[in-house]
Formats: C-alpha cells, structure tokens, sequence
C-alpha cells in the first residue's frame, strides 16, 4: 500500500517564513483529509494485516498532532461540557474521521515509516497511538533520538526492521536512559533487522529477546558474531548476519 497520491501536491513546502509555514500547513490539512478517506477505505485489509501503511515521519508527527488535539477535545467533555459541545459542533464531520482514524491505527498490524525523499528524516518519530502493531518498519528515521512508544509495543511486535544510524540495539530495545535489568521483555519479537546502522557491536539487551529467531546486523560495522549467545545465552540457533 502507498499514501494517496494528490494531482496538485507538487514538492511540499520547505521551512521558511510565516506565509511559507501557513502554506505547508494548508498542504498537510489537505493532505490530512484525502489520507483519512484513504484509511477509511482500506480499514478492513489494514486492521486484517492484508496491507501495509506507509507513512513518511513528517506526516506520521502532523497526525500524532491532530490526534492529541482530539484527545484535549474530549478531555473537555467532562470539565467544560459546553465548550466541548461547541467544538464538537463546529466540524463534526472531521471530528468523526479523526476518531474513525484513531481506532483503526490501535488496530493496525504493519506500519512502515520512511521518508517521502531520499535521505534520513529528523523529525522525531512518535509510535504512541499504534498499540497493536505486529510489524514496525522504521527507514532512515531519526533513531538517534528513541521513537517514543516504541516500548509500549513490545507486548505485540512480531518484527521490527530499522534502517540508518543507530546509537545501539539497546537504544531501541530498552530506551535511552533506562537500564537493561529493569526493561520489559519482548515475548513475541522473532525477527530483528538493523541495517546500515553503523552499529560495531552488539550488547545485553539481547537478553530481552527470548524468542528471536532472525538477527539481522548486516552492512553495518559488526565484524564478528561471537558474542551472540554471550549476550543472551536463552537464544535458540539464529540466522545471523553480520557482513
């Protein structure tokens, strides 16, 4: 599956002044609007695994956005009822398609982030209102900053795929800051992919894969494999790659 594609999108609006920015926000409300519509339509084979959602992380981050302005929305319903009533009324129609999008994103099985041009991304990569995710793709995302929630999905992630610059499998696996003794387990994730990450070792948060199958570390700086069942001895036989 790829995003829609739009007639009149041409290049998206760069950062610039005040009338550049109102410009590339007129672009990603529009855009808003046909992806929803998208979405809407495809619901079924999305939540059923049956197609993947591609998103690039800018747009990924003006979702996230409208989002968490819907939850403050219906934050009011009990606070300030009238105020809610109000807002509510005033475009109910996009209320409507923002709670149809929420609900199928907790739902969605594979998602897949990568840029909409060639090169890596630095916009912060924001998984919080994906809860159900069993495949995560992130292509030259800003690893060096964790994906937040990212954490949150390790109840479900079946597969997670990162390509691009990455501090270090602990960075992922357990979250910056965090230490590998106090970190959830991922009880369902068989395959781990870090291409081209840079990376030229591996580490102890491997222990927090007891189920993994496949690692994949290739084309990045690891010359040896040695340490594997070093660093998580409850590994079974893995396809490894580390050329």
């Amino acid at each position: 599956m790829v995003e829609p594609r739009r007639e009149n999108a041409g290049a998206t609006p760069g950062d610039g002044n005040d009338v550049q920015e109102n410009i590339l926000e007129d672009w990603l409300q529009e855009w808003l609007q046909d992806w929803m519509l998208f979405v809407n339509s495809n619901r079924r084979d999305l939540e059923l695994a049956k197609k993947i959602l591609i998103l690039s992380p800018e747009k990924l981050s003006y979702v996230g956005t409208r989002l968490a302005n819907l939850q403050e929305m219906e934050g009011l319903r009990e606070n300030a009822p009238m105020e809610y009533l109000s807002l509510y009324a005033s475009d109910l129609g996009d209320y409507r398609r923002l709670r149809d999008l929420q609900s199928t994103l907790q739902r969605l099985k594979l998602l897949r982030i990568a840029p909409s041009v060639k090169g890596a991304d630095q916009t912060l990569v924001d998984l919080t209102h994906f809860g159900a995710l069993h495949t995560l793709e992130l292509h030259w995302c800003n690893l060096e900053a964790a994906p937040l929630g990212l954490q949150a999905l390790h109840v479900h992630l079946h597969r997670l795929i990162c390509t691009g610059p990455l501090p270090s499998l602990h960075h992922i696996l357990v979250g910056a800051g965090k230490d590998v003794e106090d970190a959830a387990v991922w009880p369902c994730l068989t395959h781990l992919s870090c291409q081209k990450t840079g990376l030229a070792s591996m580490d102890s948060s491997l222990t927090l894969l007891p189920v993994v199958e496949t690692l994949d570390l290739s084309r990045g700086n690891i010359t040896a494999i040695e340490n594997i069942q070093v660093a998580n001895p409850r590994l079974p036989p893995l396809t490894a790659t580390a050329a």
